[in-house]
């Protein structure tokens, strides 16, 4: 393709983006690999749908495979997929107070009351 001139998608290279993208494959590099396009801009103007279609694949493919692990017994990949796919249910959170200068952290979900009552001390190092 020479400059100027307008580029026509072909079925080719659309088999060639999707199996590049299926792969993984980013785009720069599909633009590279194919040498028709100058930029990613390009590239994704005749061809995002192919583009995000290969990531939905992608990320179904992955996601496929960490639960099979997490079901089989990996307990990393058990974890990583609950703490993704059920957020409200399962994940980290740290509650940070500063109080009187004094910043209490805890790993522990605890209403406002329950954390007064375990945590913050008075000027006298007591618990209040």
């Amino acid at each position: 393709m020479s400059q100027g001139e307008e580029y026509k998608p072909t079925k080719e290279d659309e088999a060639l983006i999707r199996k590049y993208a299926n792969e993984g494959m980013p785009a720069q590099l599909i633009c590279y690999k194919l040498g028709k396009f100058t930029s990613v801009n390009t590239l994704k103007k005749y061809f995002a749908k192919v583009l995000d279609q290969a990531k939905l694949v992608q990320e179904y493919e992955m996601g496929k495979n960490l639960y099979t692990r997490g079901k089989e017994g990996d307990n990393t990949a058990a974890i990583f997929w609950l703490k993704t796919q059920c957020p409200d249910r399962w994940r980290e959170t740290q509650h940070i107070v500063q109080e009187n200068a004094h910043k209490f952290i805890s790993n522990e979900v605890l209403s406002d009351e329950m954390f007064e009552k375990k945590y913050l001390i008075d000027d006298e190092g007591k618990n209040k």
